[in-house]
């Protein structure tokens, strides 16, 4: 399901110092509201599933979910399939 406010959501995460966020991948065409400098220093991974949240979220488990792809996560630039790591648009 898609979260709402999602721009707010990550600027306050990045006040507190984080830089990983997990959304859900419904939630990707949000990225492009936040400001660019915000999009290239954050690291966003696109889940459709809870087993894509629990192997980024605890990457020892990713053994436990092989459908999640924990493995074949890749850092880019957007567009990649939702076990896959985005850098925004």
């Amino acid at each position: 399901l898609p979260v709402g406010g999602i721009k707010e959501k990550v600027l306050a995460a990045r006040r507190a110092g984080i830089h990983r966020i997990i959304l859900p991948k419904v939630n990707e065409r949000d990225l492009a509201e936040l400001p660019e400098q915000v999009r290239k220093e954050t690291e966003f991974i696109l889940a459709e599933r809870i087993e894509d949240v629990l192997c980024a979220a605890i990457p020892e488990l990713a053994c436990c979910f092989p459908a999640a792809g924990g493995e074949r996560r890749e850092r880019g630039d957007g567009g990649e399939t939702a076990q896959q790591v985005a850098r925004g648009p």
